[in-house]
């Protein structure tokens, strides 16, 4: 049995029309648009199309020269200046209320980006460990985006 979600139009109205995001605090990752993360509506082709991000676990590594820590979840998001860090992303992306896409999966399968976080007082060197360090853990060839 198939269950669809009702949504009144004037919902619809303001989501889509009156209150559209911002374009430029948008994420698209290889074509994959991503949003903000969490739950959004984009229009494509003129068609409302309602989608959702699942996060899955973040890899947060602090990388200098010769060497690179995974650290610790309640470290995660505390960067420092002087320092480099690389963060593995892994989500995926899943599309709901698409009626007349049926013979279509809903759901992507999981993906990943790779972030890289350069310290303003961070060393060149350690800047260059962390482009390498990506290249090396991308085992899924996911996008590199640097901040």
């Amino acid at each position: 049995m198939l269950a669809f979600d009702v949504y009144p139009a004037d919902l619809l109205y303001q989501e889509l029309v009156r209150q559209p995001p911002p374009p430029p605090l948008l994420l698209n990752l290889e074509g994959r648009f991503v949003g903000r993360g969490g739950e959004g509506v984009r229009l494509s082709d003129g068609i409302a199309r309602r989608f959702r991000v699942n996060s899955g676990q973040l890899s947060v590594w602090h990388v200098s020269e010769f060497s690179r820590t995974c650290l610790p979840g309640p470290s995660h998001g505390q960067f420092h200046r002087g320092d480099t860090y690389v963060i593995r992303w892994p989500f995926d992306v899943v599309y709901t209320g698409l009626r007349e896409m049926r013979q279509i999966s809903s759901s992507s399968s999981e993906q990943c980006a790779y972030f890289f976080w350069q310290g303003c007082q961070s060393r060149v060197s350690e800047q260059g460990a962390a482009a390498l360090m990506t290249i090396e853990l991308d085992e899924e060839r996911g996008p590199q985006v640097r901040d």
